[in-house]
């Protein structure tokens, strides 16, 4: 379990918000899009692993990155980010998925994401931003409510839940209803365990 985990946040694990945006983006056939996890490591390496991803996304760029190359703080990141998106005079998608998990790591994230909004991002008609997060609590807390520096910058808030027992019979449809019951109870909905029972002949 990952620090800061609540009891309200479990149901949120799985639930299919990766997956959801990968098969939306391929759909859309995106071309100009950056979809950046953040990976589970301390803020300095959150912050490089997101400098190398930016840097092969910069067309500007002709060669990789070195290894230990890194933006000195999230806000040269994200105004180097701008101007990328400022190159494009397509929509450009930047998808920030697990945005929860640089909350909990880098101290002013969320301020830095601010500033950057008001400053820059925000006045390009092409940009497009999604923060996604596992942790609800942190989500509405910390980026959602009224004294988050984020507040009031969300053009549409989407709380992603399970799927209904309904879509059972279409994800299942060989099994028996006392199947789909029992496989509800056991899986609460979750796409992702669902998922073992769609593949498994028994």
């Amino acid at each position: 379990a990952e620090t800061g985990l609540a009891v309200s946040d479990l149901w949120q694990l799985r639930t299919g918000k990766t997956t959801l945006l990968s098969h939306w983006l391929r759909r859309r056939d995106v071309a100009d899009a950056l979809f950046w996890t953040v990976p589970s490591l301390d803020a300095a390496s959150q912050l490089r692993d997101f400098s190398q991803v930016l840097a092969r996304f910069d067309p500007r760029v002709q060669a990789p990155p070195s290894q230990d190359f890194s933006f000195p703080d999230w806000r040269a990141a994200l105004m180097r980010m701008g101007e990328i998106v400022a190159l494009s005079r397509r929509p450009v998608m930047v998808i920030i998925d697990e945005f929860t998990r640089l909350m909990m790591t880098s101290q002013g994230v969320d301020s830095a994401f601010q500033i950057a909004w008001d400053h820059r991002l925000s006045e390009l008609p092409n940009m497009r931003l999604i923060l996604t997060g596992s942790h609800v609590g942190i989500m509405e807390r910390d980026v959602l409510s009224g004294r988050a520096p984020l507040f009031g910058r969300a053009v549409y808030y989407i709380r992603l839940r399970p799927l209904s027992f309904g879509t059972l019979k279409k994800m299942l449809p060989d099994r028996s209803p006392a199947d789909r019951v029992a496989i509800y109870a056991i899986t609460g909905g979750i796409p992702a365990y669902l998922d073992f029972f769609a593949r498994s002949a028994t």
